[in-house]
C-alpha cells in the first residue's frame, strides 16, 4: 500500500506567453513535494485539486482533475485554471488528493489544505489601482483626411494700387499697350504740364499704329500750342479732332 505525503506546497503566478505579446492567463502554477512510502515519488500519478473558501469543511468551489501527471524526484508541477472562481480578493485554499496513475483505488486526500498565496492575486490588480504608465507604442497609420471646414471670413480690402512716378514701360503686343475707357461724364486720360514745349500725354508708335489715339463724343477745342498739339495727337490730318 502506498503512503503519499505532500510537503512544502505552494502556488505561483502563471503567465501564458511573453508579457508584452499576450494577455495574462487566469491559470496558476501549483508546485509541491510528494513522497511515496517515505521516498520522493517518481512516476505518473492522478491528482485532484479542489478549491475551497475555508481552511476546513465546506464544499469545494471548483475541482480540477489532472490524470497521469509525471512526478520526478517528488516534484509536483501542475498548471491549474479554476475558471469558475474569479480572483476577487477572498481567501482560498487548495485541497490535493492523489493516487498512483495505474490505480483505480480511491484518492488519498493530503492534509492540511494549502492556502493560496498572494501571488495569484496579481490578476486582481487588473481591475485595481492603476500601475505606472508603460512605454509608448509605435505610431499608428495616418487616419483619413477629415471633411473640409467652412470657408473663412473675407479679409480686409487691400490698399489702392498706384504707379510710382516717373513711370516708363514698353511692350510688343498686337493689342493696345494701354486702354482706358471712362463710361462716366469725365475724361478718360488727362495730362497737364507746366513747362513750355512739352506735352501732357506722349505716346510713341514705331509700327503702323498711333502713339496716342482718342475718340470723343463731343467737339473739344484744344488749348495747346500747335507744337504741343502735334506732340499729343499723332493722327493723320483727316482724323484730327
Amino acid at each position: 500500500m502506498h503512503r503519499l505525503i505532500a510537503a512544502a506546497l505552494f502556488c505561483l503566478f502563471a503567465c501564458a506567453g511573453p508579457l508584452r505579446a499576450d494577455p495574462v492567463g487566469s491559470g496558476i502554477t501549483y508546485q509541491g513535494q510528494l513522497t511515496d512510502s517515505g521516498l520522493p515519488a517518481n512516476g505518473d500519478y492522478d491528482f485532484q485539486f479542489a478549491l475551497y473558501t475555508s481552511e476546513s469543511d465546506g464544499a469545494a468551489v471548483d475541482t480540477i482533475e489532472v490524470p497521469d501527471l509525471a512526478v520526478t524526484g517528488g516534484l509536483i508541477n501542475a498548471t491549474l485554471d479554476f475558471t469558475d472562481v474569479p480572483y476577487s480578493g477572498q481567501a482560498l485554499w487548495i485541497e490535493v488528493s492523489v493516487r498512483p496513475g495505474a490505480s483505480t483505488d480511491p484518492y488519498t486526500t493530503l492534509t492540511p489544505r494549502q492556502a493560496l498565496s498572494a501571488a495569484p492575486y496579481a490578476l486582481f490588480a487588473l481591475n485595481g489601482n492603476q500601475g505606472p504608465p508603460g512605454m509608448d507604442g509605435a505610431p499608428g497609420a495616418p487616419g483619413m483626411d477629415g471633411a473640409p471646414g467652412p470657408p473663412g471670413q473675407d479679409g480686409a480690402p487691400g490698399a489702392d494700387g498706384f504707379v510710382t512716378l516717373p513711370y516708363s514701360g514698353s511692350i510688343a503686343s498686337a493689342t493696345p499697350a494701354l486702354s482706358i475707357t471712362n463710361t462716366g461724364t469725365n475724361n478718360a486720360i488727362v495730362g497737364s504740364v507746366s513747362a513750355s514745349n512739352t506735352a501732357g500725354v506722349v505716346g510713341v508708335a514705331t509700327g503702323a499704329g498711333y502713339g496716342v489715339s482718342a475718340t470723343s463724343r463731343r467737339e473739344r477745342r484744344s488749348t495747346q500750342s500747335p507744337t504741343e498739339a502735334a506732340t499729343a495727337f499723332t493722327r493723320r490730318p483727316s482724323e484730327a479732332v
